[in-house]
């Protein structure tokens, strides 16, 4: 049983947990690529250096780029950021350099853009592998000369701009199939941090549960984990990484309000997503094959066991099931 307190929620070692504004906001080093994340993080905070965060979706770029924020000498000015993914790329070159009134259809009033915006802050372009062609080509150019010109205006202006980037994409594959420029990914990548998937540093698991049940719970609900829960949490995959963590969590916080103790039953959202994963492949792909569902399932679990010289628990990780199913799979086999 993990008790679910604050200390427990981070090394004697560590700090306190980093929180931000987002309810999963949450950085804890336990594992050695975390501790390396972080200690780079540490290290460029106070530099004007343009970062370049990579990971999976849900790993915490945007968190780490607060962090990176916060420990800077522009902390006493607000954080500024745009997801490049979550508006028309039509709408990105505005966003960014602004506009004059009339530039084009809709603009019916003048746009400062938030690269004026942030001045002597610091401004994230998460998911900037989906920044189309131009708008890549005039921020190059904003980089290297520091200027910014709005859409549809003769003048440019000078901006002292710390620009932090993000991206789940692979950019150098990216920029070899012409979908980004290379100079650009070139300028960006000076000091490049990768925040690791959860899958792989399952060490961590146990106290981002035990934070995020202290924050879930407002002082109240669970206040431990059981084991036999901590073990179906660290058996599965998280393709979501720590924000699919911390939305299974909210959701047993929910429907169990009363419950102080977090047992094996009480991660119904876990269970659901874990029967998604244990559906059988296709027929079409069993087809192909040439074997049938049930000797396809054995020999992914043969191929699983054997790659983890048996070890059931890395073998259930490989094939995103939990321990449990595996077993009952075996047994079913004998």
């Amino acid at each position: 049983m993990i008790a679910a307190s604050a200390d427990a929620a981070s090394p004697a070692s560590e700090p306190t947990p980093t929180m931000d504004q987002a309810p999963d906001a949450v950085l804890i080093s336990v594992s050695p690529s975390m501790r390396n994340a972080l200690d780079k993080a540490r290290l460029v905070a106070h530099r004007n250096t343009t970062v370049l965060i990579t990971g999976e979706t849900g790993t915490g770029k945007n968190v780490l780029a607060r962090y990176i924020h916060r420990h800077s000498n522009r902390s006493h000015l607000p954080f500024f950021e745009l997801n490049c993914a979550a508006i028309s790329r039509d709408l990105v070159e505005s966003e960014l350099f602004g506009h004059e009134k009339g530039a084009f259809t809709g603009a019916i009033s003048k746009q400062k853009g938030l690269i004026k915006a942030a001045h002597g802050s610091t401004l994230l372009l998460d998911e900037i592998g989906d920044m189309t062609p131009a708008v890549q080509a005039k921020l190059l150019h904003v980089l290297d000369q520091r200027l910014v010109r709005p859409v549809g205006s003769t003048i440019s202006f000078t901006v002292d701009v710390r620009f932090l980037t993000a991206t789940n994409r692979d950019l150098v594959h990216d920029g070899a199939n012409g979908r980004f420029r290379e100079d650009l990914y070139h300028r960006l990548s000076a000091f490049v941090i990768h925040l690791p998937p959860l899958r792989a540093r399952t060490e961590e698991i146990a106290p981002l549960a035990t934070h995020f049940l202290c924050t879930l719970g407002n002082g109240s609900g669970f206040r431990s984990i059981h084991a036999d829960a901590l073990e179906m949490l660290c058996a599965y995959a998280w393709p979501g990484n720590v924000r699919e963590l911390h939305n299974v969590l909210e959701h047993a916080s929910v429907v169990f309000a009363d419950a102080e103790e977090l047992l094996p039953e009480h991660l119904t959202a876990l269970t659901e997503r874990t029967s998604r994963l244990d559906a059988p492949p296709p027929e079409t792909a069993s087809r192909r094959s040439g074997q049938t569902l049930r000797e396809l399932e054995r020999t992914q679990i043969s191929d699983a066991l054997r790659a983890s010289d048996g070890n059931i628990k890395m073998a259930a990780r490989q094939l995103g099931i939990s321990r449990a199913t595996l077993y009952r799979r075996l047994s079913r086999e004998k």
